[in-house]
């Protein structure tokens, strides 16, 4: 659950590790895990603590850490839309989607046998918002804040030359 002592735990392991980037969790999953949502609160309080130049009591002398990049993953199944928040984007996962449901499946405890239609509607998402955007499969995720960019053709096309 969301308490203090879950913010500050988490925090620390940002002050430890110095991430340069944090995925967390971007909404509630109707009619799955309500921990999903204590989990966001978690995880975007521990974002702010971990740059909180006050309270060092709570955080066993580790160095501050600003984490420069914070986004939103999704799991939407049971919405036609992935999320409707600004600034979501779709990252190309084709190469890596039998991976990714490789790495799914290991959760034994969360995706028994019989729980097998809930492993092929992570597949169908993935290629529903891979299709949307062009690719065989795609992850969304979103910005909590605006996105920015110096080279517009760079960021939209990054595998190209620029002239």
């Amino acid at each position: 659950f969301d308490t203090f002592e879950a913010r500050v735990a988490l925090a620390k392991q940002f002050r430890k590790y110095r991430p340069r980037l944090v995925i967390g969790l971007g909404a509630r999953t109707p009619l799955a895990s309500p921990d999903h949502w204590q989990a966001r609160q978690i995880i975007e309080a521990g974002v702010f603590y971990s740059r909180l130049c006050k309270w060092d009591e709570h955080f066993d002398g580790l160095p501050v850490h600003v984490v420069p990049a914070f986004l939103y993953c999704y799991l939407a199944f049971r919405s036609l839309q992935p999320t409707d928040e600004p600034g979501a984007i779709v990252v190309d996962i084709g190469d890596v989607l039998e991976q990714k449901m490789e790495a799914i499946a290991c959760y034994k405890t969360q995706f028994p046998p019989a729980k097998a239609d809930h492993v092929r509607r992570f597949r169908a998402y993935a290629e529903q918002q891979g299709m949307a955007a062009g690719y065989q499969a795609g992850e969304v995720l979103a910005s909590p804040g605006a996105l920015g960019t110096r080279n517009l053709m760079g960021f939209l096309f990054p595998s190209e030359k620029q002239h």
